[in-house]
């Protein structure tokens, strides 16, 4: 389904399974201009395109408000972010909310995530948010000027003041892709556990030290096939740090430099 905003807000029907949004004026958070957003339970894929106001896809408030709107995106599957240059994270915590958890099933079926061209946000995953997202198997950011981080602690969104150094699961990645990333300083500040990956693609992140997928561990992960590097990098590759002394020579087999 394709959207255009207009005025007032747009009910949504309850079975609908894809979203698109494209140049609609959305502004905000999404959700906030659908009403029937969160009652739209089997949404299983949503686009977002060149929305030039849109600041979040969900702005949370206390529980006890957002369980009488019910929980969205309990059914999202795939969710793709493109040229949003305001865009500055999944979600905003509002007022009082950030003392309260998050509600179970937000984005718990999510399995794809893509956030291309938006330059305003500095951080994919809050660490708080990381709990809610056990099946995510592909991760992609690329040309997004300002990442600093793919998981951290908060920053200027209100979420939770948490360390991420604790170590931390994702079972089910496979893919993990971050491209032109200019400013990303860090994957994970802490341990990551991740056996499922098989592919990693890292391309002009010059200011990456690490590789938390791929450190800390006395093998590369089982499940791992791939590491593509851009073949100008050769040398930032050679520099990276590492906890584990010979994590360069057994990960050297999965290298390829593009």
């Amino acid at each position: 389904m394709d959207s255009s905003l207009g005025e007032g807000k747009i009910l949504l029907p309850r079975d609908i399974e894809e979203l698109r949004f494209s140049r609609s004026g959305l502004s905000g958070s999404m959700a906030d201009g659908f009403q029937m957003l969160n009652n739209a339970r089997y949404v299983k894929k949503c686009n977002v395109y060149q929305e030039d106001e849109i600041e979040c896809i969900i702005r949370l408030s206390s529980t006890e408000e957002q369980q009488s709107r019910g929980v969205p995106f309990e059914s999202l599957e795939e969710l793709s972010l493109y040229e949003l240059p305001n865009f500055i994270g999944l979600y905003m915590w509002e007022g009082k909310a950030a003392v309260a958890p998050l509600l179970p099933g937000i984005f718990t079926q999510l399995t794809d995530l893509k956030i291309f061209g938006c330059n305003k946000i500095k951080k994919i995953i809050p660490w708080s948010l990381l709990q809610t997202l056990p099946n995510l198997q592909k991760l992609e950011v690329k040309y997004c000027k300002e990442i600093e981080e793919i998981i951290g602690d908060e920053d200027n969104d209100g979420s939770p003041v948490i360390s991420s150094s604790a170590e931390i699961t994702m079972p089910r990645l496979k893919i993990l892709s971050l491209v032109n990333l200019p400013k990303l300083k860090s994957i994970y500040n802490g341990m990551m556990i991740c056996d499922s990956i098989e592919n990693i693609i890292i391309i002009f992140c010059t200011n990456l030290k690490k590789v938390a997928p791929l450190d800390g561990q006395p093998s590369s992960p089982p499940s791992l096939k791939n590491i593509h590097v851009c073949a100008r990098e050769r040398e930032w590759w050679e520099s990276l740090e590492w906890e584990h002394p010979n994590a360069n020579n057994f990960l050297q087999p999965f290298v390829k430099f593009w």
